[in-house]
Parts: C-alpha cells; structure tokens; sequence
C-alpha cells in the first residue's frame, strides 16, 4: 500500500490535500502569532528603575485611598499631598484607579508580579490591534506592520497608567471597527460608556476614547447628512453615555477639562513632553524611536496618498482621523509614539492591502510579495534584537538590583529631614519614606507653580547664595539625589556640596547619593559612613 508521508498521510486524496494546506497555514498563523506576541512582551521586559519612575508614588496613591484616614484621602487626590514646600496647591489625581490597582498587585506579587501584569496587558492590547488590522487587511500584512511599528508600541516600558490608555484604546477601536464593518451589532457598543467610567479614572488618556468616538461618529454624521445608510444616532447616544458616565469621578466635570489645563502651569521641562524637532536639535535625531517613526509617518502618508488615488471613496476615514489625530500628538510630545504606532498598524495593514487586492490573481506576485515582505521583517527584526541586547541587566522583570539600598540606608539609620531631593527621585522617597517624610519636590510638574521650580528648585542649586537663602529657610538635615540627573544645574549642586564642608556624602551607589548636614546631632553617623571627596570623580558640566 502508498502510504503519503508526513502531514498529507494524514489527509489522504485530493480533498486531503486541501486541507493539510489549510492545516499548514493555520498552525503556521498561529506560530507567528504566538512568536509576535512573545517578541513583543520581550521588548516590554525592562526591570524597574523606582529611583527615577513615577511607580513609587502611584503605589503610595494606592495604598492610602484604600487604607488611609477620610482626610488623608481627599488631600491625597486633591493636593499636592506629599510636598512640605507646596502643599496645599490643588491638584487632580487623575490616575488614582491606577495607583489602587498598582498597589493590590504589588502587595499580592510584588515588583515583579507589576511587571508581568504590565507585560501582560500590554501584549493584550497589541493582540487587539493585531485582529483589527488582520480584519481590515489581512493576518500577513498585519503581521509585518506589526514588526514594523512595535519598538514605537514598546518606547514607553516603564510600569505607567498610560499602558491602561493603550488597552482601552485597542477594546474602543476593536469595538468601533467591526460596528462600522456591520460584523457587529448596536447592542455591542454598550460597554463603551462603561469602560470610559473605569477609563477617566485610570488615566488623563481617556481623551483617545473620545476621539475614537468622534473619529468614527464624524463618518456616520457625513453618511447621515447624505441621506446613506448610517448609525449615527446610535453611536451618538452611546457617546453622550460615555461623556454621562465619565463624569463618575472624585473630580467631576474638572477630570474631564483636566487635559486641557494641565500644561497651562508647567514650569519643568520633560522629555516625553518635548516636540520630535525640540529633541532633535539636542541631539536625539539618530535613534532608533526618532528614526522609525519619520519612517511609519512617511509610511502611513505614501500609502494614504496611494488608496486615495486608487479609491478614495473606499479609504477608511475614521483611521485617517485617527492616525493624523495621534501622529501630531506625537510629533509634539514623543510619550504619544505608541498610541500612534497603535493606530498606524491597522490602517497600513488595510491600505496595503487595498493596494495589493489584484494580486489575488497572480499567485506568482503573492509569492514574490510574501518574499520580500518575510526578508523585510527578518531585516526589522535584527535591530530590535540588538536593542534588547543592549539592554542587559535590565532585561527582566521586578526592581534593578539593589534599587532600594539608598532608601534601607536612609531608614535603617533613622536619617531625618527636612530633605532636600531632587525632581527624579521624588516618586522614590514617595514611595519609601511616606509618611515619615515629606518632599522637596517630585516628579509631578502639574502639582508645583512654573514660578517654584525656576526660583525655588532650579535657581538654589546653581546660585550659592539663593542656595543658602534657601537652606536658612528650610534648614534642610538631608539631600537625596539622584546623581543620575544629567540636567545642569543638577550636575553643578553635586558638585558644589561635595566640595562643601557643611555637607558629608555619608551614601553612595549607582543611583543615588546621601549628604547630611556637618552638625552634633549627625557626628556618629558621619563618623561611620563618611565618604572621602576624592573618591568621587568630579566632572564639570
């Protein structure tokens, strides 16, 4: 008897055949897939640095909404809580939700248990995005814009709320996408107001759900008014219902304009914030995130320009609006590259396949086209695995080896304050000193004046004499820094208290330094961990 080898013997005759091809396909998705996904969660795998994240104090957010006093609570989400220099200005503690859940986990599994939730969710929301652009193109298409665009989807690894926006992000659109499709009913956009309740509450990001939601009702409307069948009324109601819900927030109708104050006073520069052309003057021009995305903007414009000629009436709009919305975003304030690379994925899946539909016929060009897009993200694929290379010891999940040795330090010896700190470390002390001490400053820019941080933060510590006007009026005992803060008047007010014989660097690791003041009641402690001038390398900025 002819026994056929392999997978065709397990599908005998000419229907067999068939099917061990469709057998191939599938479990050659399905490797992909799962291959896709696990890449993804690898470049999503950056251990915790607590001395520079905002982590800290999202943790300590959490654990005094569930566990502290009435009082504590409200200061806790309405003011500048944790600062001894400015505590009473107001502030909108707009991702309070996040800090609760951020809290629970850490208790539960710890650092490390934050880390793959966040790994996690992360690789959620891509998979959403995936299926989208697998709909709106096709699974290899998708697949290779996927590889294209996931650095600028991974550019922000760090453990933040925003991760929540993205996710909320993938299950709007996902939702939207297939309605507009007609693969979903009305009765599927009932969940949107009640993911925006949650939404408005984790993070300021919520304004992406409504402008999913005008994105695709705007296209509706113009439907409507052309007398075409639409579902205009429908996703009206449904975002009157989301604007409704999200007003169930400790700060009501002030959550929802809060995105449109929150740069109105902030006086401290931040690279997430700054423009492509800002970071590019300073040098940031060649990296990798800066490169690729002038690539996928450049990408997204050629293939825009091409559907339209083609067959403009056939171009998704709602993903024009949206991948032009996020793409100026981005280009203004860089921390929005992955909500854009979102939103580019699955409209260059659908364009490139409109693009490429009359291949369908010639199966010699499918061949030569799945060539070249294969060799294409095999290319892709090399720097992004020499980036986790780089990466090093800070592959992996949980906190950096000894990331919390500065706080112990500074605990276990029962150092007291007043402590003068600098902006990067706030969320630390935050998170490992509350409510023993509170905060010169921290990394919150919203909740300190333009006019604090020019003359009250930055001016001492490039100024001797604005230095000591201000120590003579806080008396400070300590100063926490971050010697890792590169910022120049940071890198001068190291400088300036080494050389200092009213301050003693009692601490020093790779993250942090201590000084505490040259007094009586510090003789001991200085006389037990006092470190030499000379053993630091001074380098003038």
């Amino acid at each position: 008897m002819n026994h056929e080898p392999g997978i065709m013997g397990m599908f005998p005759g000419r229907a067999g055949k068939a099917k061990a091809l469709v057998f191939l396909s599938v479990t050659l998705k399905v490797i992909v897939i799962v291959f896709l996904l696990a890449w993804f969660g690898a470049q999503l795998a950056e251990k915790i640095d607590l001395t520079t994240a905002d982590l800290g104090r999202h943790i300590t957010n959490g654990r005094i909404i569930l566990h502290g006093s009435m009082e504590e609570k409200i200061a806790a989400l309405n003011t500048n809580f944790y600062s001894y220099t400015l505590p009473d200005e107001k502030f909108v503690n707009h991702h309070w939700l996040s800090g609760v859940i951020f809290y629970v986990l850490g208790q539960w599994q710890g650092f490390g248990g934050l880390s793959v939730f966040y790994i996690l969710l992360g690789v959620l929301t891509l998979a959403l995005f995936f299926f989208a652009a697998a709909r709106a193109g096709n699974f290899w298409l998708a697949a290779f814009f996927s590889i294209f665009l996931m650095p600028l989807v991974s550019s922000r690894s760090e453990v933040r709320p925003e991760m929540f926006t993205y996710f909320f992000s993938a299950l709007f659109y996902v939702i939207l996408s297939q309605w507009r499709a007609g693969k979903l009913k009305h009765k599927w956009l009932v969940p949107l107001p009640f993911f925006m309740l949650l939404w408005v509450n984790l993070h300021i990001g919520f304004v992406f759900g409504f402008l999913l939601l005008g994105a695709f009702g705007l296209e509706q409307l113009v439907k409507l008014l052309r007398g075409k069948p639409n579902g205009f009324i429908p996703l009206l109601i449904f975002a009157l219902l989301s604007a409704l819900l999200a007003l169930v927030n400790p700060f009501g109708y002030k959550a929802l304009l809060y995105p449109l104050d929150i740069f109105k006073n902030y006086g401290y520069l931040i690279v997430e914030n700054q423009s492509v052309r800002f970071l590019e003057n300073l040098g940031f021009g060649a990296s990798q995130h800066f490169v690729l995305f002038k690539s996928a903007v450049a990408v997204c414009a050629g293939l825009l320009a091409l559907w339209a000629a083609a067959a403009w009436r056939r171009v998704s709009w709602p993903d024009v609006i949206l991948v032009a919305a996020s793409g100026t975003m981005a280009y203004f304030g860089i921390r929005h590259f992955p909500s854009f690379a979102l939103f580019a994925l699955p409209f260059s899946a659908a364009a490139a396949a409109r693009l490429l539909s009359w291949t369908r016929r010639h199966v010699a060009y499918r061949i030569m086209a799945f060539s070249a897009g294969a060799l294409a993200a095999a290319a892709l694929l090399l720097p992004q695995w020499q980036a986790l290379a780089d990466r090093g010891a800070k592959f992996g999940i949980g906190l950096l080896p000894g990331n919390s040795a500065s706080a112990e330090f500074f605990l276990k010896n029962q150092i007291r304050g007043p402590v003068f700190n600098d902006y990067d470390i706030g969320g630390y002390l935050i998170y490992y000193l509350h409510p023993g001490e509170k905060v010169f400053v921290d990394n919150r820019p919203e909740a300190y004046t333009e006019d604090f941080f020019e003359k009250t933060y930055k001016a001492p510590q490039q100024d001797p004499d604005a230095w000591e006007k201000l120590d003579s009026q806080y008396h400070f005992n300590a100063i926490f820094f971050s010697h890792r803060d590169y910022t120049p008047w940071a890198q001068q007010f190291l400088i300036s208290r080494i050389q200092d014989e009213n301050w003693v660097p009692v601490f020093a690791d790779s993250y942090n330094i201590i000084f505490i003041r040259k007094d009586k009641d510090n003789v001991k402690l200085i006389q037990k961990y006092y470190i030499p001038p000379e053993n630091f390398k001074v380098v003038q900025p």
